[in-house]
């Protein structure tokens, strides 16, 4: 037999599946803690994985897009957030910041050395330009 190191949360049917074709397996139940990192782990493979699909591949967008789904699902169930909280704090960002209705892309940023934003951007990330 051939051996593999997996180290990754799996859906449930995953072990039955790998047994039932005659493979072996080690396994453990994660802790709430756990369970929500390994969450957070899925949700960077998933929407890489998302990130691959074409918009002309509407069957495997709506594959990898449920698959983000169920994380995302997870994850609030996990953080004992409800539903309700979740539609709420969309809506406060969406009154704060907007939504993605206008498609719009920026290229570049130019701000006073004093605004708020300058923080923000900085621990994002973004590459300052001269």
């Amino acid at each position: 037999m051939i051996k593999f190191e997996m180290e990754k949360l799996v859906r449930d049917k995953i072990p039955q599946i790998i047994e039932g074709q005659g493979g072996m397996i080690t396994r453990r139940t994660l802790g709430e803690e756990e369970f929500f990192r390994e969450l957070q782990i899925k949700l960077t493979e998933e929407t890489t994985e998302l990130s691959e699909v074409k918009l002309c591949d509407k069957g495997e967008l709506i594959n990898e897009l449920a698959d983000v789904q169920l994380i995302l699902d997870y994850l609030v169930k996990t953080s004992g957030a409800s539903d309700e909280e979740l539609r709420q704090a969309i809506e406060v960002k969406s009154k704060k910041v907007g939504d993605f209705e206008n498609r719009t892309y920026i290229g570049t940023v130019k701000l006073p050395d004093d605004s708020e934003w300058v923080k923000y951007y900085r621990k994002k990330g973004f590459k300052e330009i001269r």
